[in-house]
This record gives structure tokens, C-alpha cells and sequence, in this order.
């Protein structure tokens, strides 16, 4: 109860702060990004997929587009949640550039894993523990040929037609275990 009495004077001290760096106070702007540097290096410490000596740099980079879009803000969420997706956006375009994160993968663990109403309750949960999750589900398909064709296609990155070739499957065969299979798993009805 205290964390959350806590938690809530920090927003009303942030929604104030947000008033006045919006119409144009430079110092509100710079304290509001300071209160919220230490959660910031947090989420990216509490990555394992982050390497520690950038971690200063990406939370520059939260920083700076926090900056830049706070005039788009509008009070409808948490200013932590706001915050939280520019953090996620910054992650995840840096895990594709590195490939350690395909597009597919990306699609879908958001769709199934995250739920944009709770996205300040998932602030310290991993990228790998979602793609961990992600793959429980999918391994849990009863299914074999289903859950076969989903692990190529989401954690190889193949193609329908590699899957065809590999599996001697038809490509509408394919496109069906892995539309039937997304949907099994997003429900996590296996």
C-alpha cells in the first residue's frame, strides 16, 4: 500500500511537471526526465539481452524521445507507460538491426503477450522471458505438424515456400497450420 501511495504522488508530481514542460519550461522538462532516469536504466539493466555497456546510451535515447514527444502526451495513461513504449520501440528496433529479433517473432509476441491497458505492470518483464512464453505455447500445440510449421516459421524465420520444401507440405497447408496455429496460441487454447 505505501509502494502505491508512493507511485501515485510521483505521477502527480510528473503530470505537473508535464503542464509546465509542454508550454515551455525547460527546467520542469529536465527534471521530469531526471525523475524518471533511474526507472528508465532499470528496464534496460533488467534486459539480459541489453549489453551493459549500452545501457547509457539507450536510456540517451529514451531520454531524447521522450523530449521530442512529450507535446503528444495527452494524460490518458501513465506518463510511465508512455515512457515504457518508447523504451519497447527503442528495444525492438535495435534487436531487429541485430537480428536477434525477427519481424514475425516481434508481430506476434505483441499480439499475444502484451496488453497495451497493462503495459505498467510488464515493466520489468524480459524479452526473453516473452519469447520463452511464446515458445511454452507453441510447444504445447497438440498438433505436431502445427507446432512443427509454427517454430520454423517464428524462430527460424522461413519462409512458406522453405517450409513447403522442407516439410513437403503445400504452401496452403502451411499458411493454414500457422494461421490455425497463431490463433491457438493467442488464445493459448492448444
Amino acid at each position: 500500500m505505501e509502494k502505491q501511495v508512493k507511485y501515485e504522488k510521483q505521477e502527480r508530481i510528473n503530470q505537473s511537471l508535464i503542464h509546465s514542460a509542454q508550454a515551455g519550461d525547460v527546467q520542469a522538462l529536465n527534471k521530469l526526465l531526471s525523475n524518471n532516469t533511474p526507472l528508465i536504466k532499470s528496464w534496460f539493466l533488467t534486459n539480459k539481452t541489453v549489453p551493459p555497456y549500452m545501457v547509457d546510451d539507450f536510456v540517451q535515447d529514451v531520454l531524447i524521445k521522450t523530449s521530442i514527444n512529450l507535446h503528444r502526451y495527452n494524460f490518458e495513461c501513465r506518463l510511465t507507460s508512455f515512457i515504457y513504449n518508447i523504451y519497447k520501440n527503442i528495444l525492438f528496433d535495435w534487436l531487429r538491426g541485430e537480428k536477434l529479433l525477427t519481424d514475425e517473432l516481434f508481430e506476434f509476441s505483441e499480439s499475444i503477450l502484451i496488453d497495451d491497458s497493462e503495459t505498467e505492470y510488464i515493466q520489468t518483464e524480459t524479452l526473453t522471458e516473452r519469447k520463452n512464453e511464446l515458445k511454452r505455447r507453441i510447444e504445447n500445440l497438440k498438433n505436431q505438424e502445427m507446432k512443427k510449421v509454427m517454430l520454423m516459421h517464428i524462430y527460424q524465420d522461413l519462409s512458406y515456400k522453405e517450409i513447403v520444401e522442407q516439410t513437403g507440405l503445400t504452401e496452403s497447408n502451411v499458411k493454414t497450420l500457422i494461421s490455425r496455429g497463431k490463433d491457438k496460441v493467442k488464445n493459448n487454447f492448444c
